[in-house]
């Protein structure tokens, strides 16, 4: 996926400024572009330079870019695919990007580690 999202990215930063904020349980920082808003917070789900999603929770920031990961997005299942695909045609659109490029979002690996969770849960 991140090679795709990497061109993104690309195109992204002739539009937005990217800002740089710390990873969650590291010292490194990296540069992202906050698209989206994912629970109460706002714009707080978008696009690092290294080429894949990410969350920031409070002050530092987490890459979707493992199963774990997908926990902090959860949240996300309650909207409805539509309202989801609609924000990202819209982003899309704003920026200039090809339609296919919104499908770059892990909707399928989010339901998959929902599922997963669910079932070690029920057991």
């Amino acid at each position: 996926m991140s090679n795709g999202l990497k061109r993104i990215y690309g195109k992204l930063v002739k539009e937005e400024q990217p800002v740089t904020v710390a990873l969650c349980n590291s010292k490194n920082r990296v540069e992202w572009i906050p698209l989206l808003s994912c629970g109460q917070e706002d714009k707080n789900l978008g696009i690092v330079d290294s080429g894949f999603w990410g969350i920031k929770i409070s002050s530092c920031l987490i890459i979707l870019d493992s199963q774990s990961s997908y926990l902090y997005v959860l949240k996300l299942l309650e909207i409805t695919m539509d309202q989801i695909e609609s924000e990202l045609k819209n982003l899309s659109s704003k920026y200039g990007l090809a339609e296919r490029d919104y499908l770059e979002f892990p909707f399928v690996e989010i339901i998959r580690f929902a599922l997963e969770m669910n079932k070690m849960i029920i057991g």
